[in-house]
Parts: structure tokens; C-alpha cells; sequence
């Protein structure tokens, strides 16, 4: 999961989601594990619009886990 993290394919993407995965994969539970897998099956301009708040993230995905992303990369 780190290497899909850091290898997504839009170098954006790559950076951040793969910083963020170095410093809390090694903590997540079972869901957080499950729902970053899930972000990570999505498309590359899907998750850079979210992440930037372009737009909202749909339903399907943790919102939890979406907003810690969110945070992560609002922090940095």
C-alpha cells in the first residue's frame, strides 16, 4: 500500500499521499487500512480534487479518513 501511495501516477498525488502514508500507516487500524485502500482504487484527478477541496468527496468514502488527509495536508 505505500508503494501505490507514493506511485499513483500524478506526482501531486504521490507526494502527498505518500507522506502521509509514511507517517501514519504504520498506526492505522483495519478500517483505515480498508478505506485508504479504497481512496487509492480512484482516479488520480478524482483524489487531487478532493484533496484540494475543488470539490466535495463522494459518500462511498470514509469521511473520517478523508478529513485526516484533508488535515494532514492542510497542516504541511
Amino acid at each position: 500500500m505505500l508503494f501505490r501511495a507514493t506511485h499513483c501516477g500524478m506526482q501531486e498525488n504521490d507526494v502527498l499521499l505518500g507522506e502521509f502514508a509514511k507517517t501514519f500507516i504504520d498506526d492505522f487500524n483495519d478500517a483505515q487500512l480498508a478505506a485508504f485502500e479504497r481512496l487509492l482504487d480512484e482516479n488520480d484527478n478524482d483524489i487531487f480534487t478532493w484533496l484540494t477541496a475543488e470539490t466535495g468527496f463522494p459518500k462511498r468514502l470514509d469521511e473520517d479518513f478523508m478529513n485526516l488527509i484533508i488535515k494532514y495536508k492542510n497542516e504541511r
